[in-house]
């Protein structure tokens, strides 16, 4: 760890390529760098796999990984400890917000208790935005399942600090390895453990292959991890050389490394990059796709790299994946709670406040009064009625796809409005069911494979989460249980969710029937409901930000980047406006991302509000307000 003093945020909010979110990536191009890839191109790999022996003899547990932003990482958590500085805020100095959800959330805790008075405009009638946990009266008493976000890294060391010091409940294990793969193509559809598919991969069984008849030579034989491992290891090769090349600390080299890989490779869908890169064969990419559970081709490759774990039954079990005993909705709702005593937000939201406009801030009619204009937002209330609110700084903490409703006095830079247009989200529908006895952990049970874990199918429903059973207190007095019955991307996801709930709910039950006929499941089903993000409103129909080809670099600084500068034609003018929501972090789509993107707004706009001395880019510092100084 660097001996110098935290620098501002929005320094590395400019420069930084990832966040913690991409630590069990960067373990991995870590510890598989230490022999030599000079053979490890893929033309050479793909004759012998040469790249895997000189990846895992490079692996060692003992290596730990110096993480890239290791200084914005001290910088948030002394935000979250100590509060964004020691200037007082000036009184009456507002703030509002639109949204509640957990980037919302976070920035107003922050602001109020850094002294601001704060308002949050929330158009449902409840916290936490993605964030969607079911519980009674969906589901029976004591029951809950996530629509939402569900799970917890080991490294998101955000919503772990809020949870410690919140005291909101105990985390437990999250099963990331899928144990069984059904494929309607295989014998008239089949059940096999992932076991014995691997197997049966590495075997060649030719009953298996007839699914797959394009397979290279080169592909056959091998898991589909391993396929993997070998087709991103001339991006572990780039990131060895760039990170050796790098001067500087360990922080700042893997920083460097992950700018090298994300110039040379952010122009790739995934699927593009296993074709032309890797040159994997159209039916290597199907078994990508069918024996994996978070496959979406259309991602960014980047993206899809940075979240391999979550596709990589190898990778999965590394990353310490946990989750939250009570339920995720605990998070957003530890913000309001009386627990927070005077800093709790219950009463600085205003709910069922949908917001249609917002306008910029005019001069004073006299120009002797020396006292700024505000910022007017108008909303409708859920009597239809229309109110204005006035606050001198407005951070938007909501999906830039729910944003394009919002009409403004004038636009926003040209590039973050470009942003807002074209910025990619991905569409997600879930399903969840109720089930009087858990019959899935017998099944589990007699395929030794605990009692707990992941289904990947070709069905509808494609990705089940059957949840883990030991030290589950939703288990504790009831043989009952609630399952993610279907996790769907894309067009899945708009296929499934165009149907009735209750034709949801009846695909769902039957596929996982068609599964395991021995369960006689249906007979046990008592309740089920879906979370379709397509036809969510509030969320502006996607689920969670993830860049395409291009737009990590085109995009991210400017999301990141305040506007609405008053006085406007001034040089010296101040932001006035700032952009939250985990679209404008590195780690999007979990709710650590919210929080990056939140706390970096409450450290942009306490800048501003104190006339603070402002790191910029260069290194130097100038009171803001002096020539060169970046008052983001």
């Amino acid at each position: 760890m660097s001996d110098q003093p935290p620098h501002d945020i929005s320094e590395h909010i400019s420069k930084d390529a990832a966040s913690w979110s991409t630590a069990p990536l960067l373990n991995f191009l870590l510890h598989y760098t230490r022999e030599t890839a000079e053979q490890g191109r893929y033309s050479d790999r793909i004759s012998g796999l040469k790249a895997i022996d000189v990846l895992n003899k490079g692996y060692t547990e003992e290596d730990p990984l110096p993480d890239e932003s290791e200084e914005l990482r001290q910088s948030l958590l002394q935000l979250i400890h100590d509060g964004p500085g020691k200037e007082k805020v000036p009184k009456g100095t507002s703030v509002t917000i639109v949204g509640a959800g957990v980037s919302g959330l976070c920035a107003g805790y922050e602001l109020k208790k850094a002294g601001f008075d704060v308002t949050i405009l929330e158009a449902s009638s409840r916290v936490g935005g993605r964030v969607v946990t079911f519980r009674d009266p969906i589901f029976a008493p004591g029951l809950h399942a996530e629509g939402g976000a569900m799970r917890i890294p080991g490294n998101h060391f955000l919503l772990r600090t809020y949870i410690d010091n919140f005291k909101i409940g105990e985390l437990f294990n999250f099963e990331m390895q899928n144990k069984f793969i059904y494929l309607s193509e295989y014998r008239g559809g089949t059940t096999l453990t992932y076991d014995d598919f691997n197997d049966k991969l590495k075997r060649q069984e030719p009953e298996l292959l007839k699914l797959f008849p394009s397979l290279k030579k080169c592909e056959r034989g091998h898991t589909i991890d391993k396929l993997w491992e070998v087709a991103v290891a001339p991006v572990v090769e780039d990131f060895r050389k760039a990170y050796k090349n790098a001067e500087g600390d360990k922080p700042f080299k893997i920083k460097t490394a992950y700018q090298a890989i994300t110039n040379l490779y952010d122009k790739y869908t995934l699927r593009s990059y296993l074709q032309e890169r890797a040159n994997w064969s159209p039916d290597a990419i199907k078994l990508y796709d069918l024996s994996n559970a978070h496959v979406v081709f259309e991602n960014g490759f980047i993206e899809s790299f940075k979240d391999a774990f979550l596709s990589s039954n190898s990778q999965g079990a590394q990353v310490g994946m946990q989750q939250l005993q009570g339920g995720m909705d605990l998070v957003p709702k530890a913000f309001i709670s009386p627990d927070r005593g005077e800093n709790s937000l219950i009463d600085n939201i205003i709910f069922g406040a949908r917001v249609t406009h917002i306008t910029d801030p005019k001069p004073s009619p006299d120009p002797k009064i020396p006292t700024a204009p505000q910022i007017k937002i108008t909303y409708e209330t859920t009597g239809s009625k229309k109110l204005t609110v006035e606050s001198d700084y407005l951070i938007l903490a909501i999906p830039n796809t729910a944003l394009r409703a919002i009409t403004k006095s004038r636009p926003f830079a040209t590039a973050q409005e470009q942003a807002i247009r074209d910025v990619r989200y991905v569409e997600v529908t879930k399903v969840l069911l109720q089930y009087k006895t858990r019959w899935w952990e017998q099944i589990f049970t007699n395929h030794n494979l605990g009692t707990d874990g992941g289904l990947v199918s070709d069905l509808p429903i494609r990705y089940t989460v059957f949840p883990v059973s030991k030290d589950n207190d939703q288990f504790k007095h009831s043989r009952r249980g609630a399952i993610m019955a279907a996790y769907t991307f894309e067009q899945d996801a708009t296929i499934l969710g165009a149907m009735s709930p209750e034709r949801q709910i009846r695909i769902a039950a039957e596929n996982l029937h068609t599964i395991f006929p021995e369960a006689k499941s249906l007979e046990l089903l008592e309740a089920g409901t879906s979370q379709v993000f397509p036809s969510d409103e509030l969320a502006g129909g996607s689920a969670f930000c993830y860049f395409g080809p291009g737009q990590k670099k085109q995009y991210l600084e400017a999301m990141c980047e305040s506007d609405w500068k008053w006085p406007e034609s001034s040089r010296l003018g101040k932001p006035r406006v700032f952009f939250a929501g985990e679209q404008a972090s590195y780690t999007h789509g979990w709710i650590q991302g919210a929080m990056e993107a939140g706390l970096r707004c409450v450290q942009q706009v306490y800048a501003i509000a104190t006339d603070l001395v402002i790191t910029v880019r260069d290194g130097k510092e100038k009171q803001e307000g002096e020539e060169g100084v970046v008052a983001e």
